[in-house]
């Protein structure tokens, strides 16, 4: 199988906007994160059979996507930890280790290489 790099601005953010709407369908919350050099409050969205929540923000280059496993997200007074981090940049390219890729058919997934 071979697979191809999308580096379409407007189609990574569609896919994006996909990966959004299937992921806003959890229990909806706000929650703090923790990452290096700091926290901040977002919209968390909690799946209680998979026991992982997932929050979006918009970056500086990039479609942050954070990932968190747990029994049960804490209220937003407490920090979350993330368990991964999937990132998309607006515009394809490598300093940012995550990308839709797409097969010979059209089909799309992601990517994501470690630095």
């Amino acid at each position: 199988m071979h697979l191809r790099v999308i580096d379409d601005p407007a189609r990574i953010k569609r896919y994006q906007n996909y990966l959004s709407e299937k992921l806003c369908k959890g229990e909806r919350r706000k929650g703090r994160v923790g990452f290096q050099g700091g926290n901040m409050e977002i919209d968390l969205y909690w799946f209680p059979r998979y026991q992982f929540w997932w929050g979006y923000e918009r970056a500086d280059n990039r479609h942050w996507n954070a990932f968190g496993h747990t029994n049960h997200p804490k209220d937003a007074s407490t920090s979350m930890n993330i368990t991964c981090e999937i990132n998309f940049a607006f515009r394809h390219t490598w300093r940012v280790a995550g990308a839709f890729v797409e097969d010979e058919g059209g089909g799309f997934t992601w990517y994501t290489a470690e630095k």
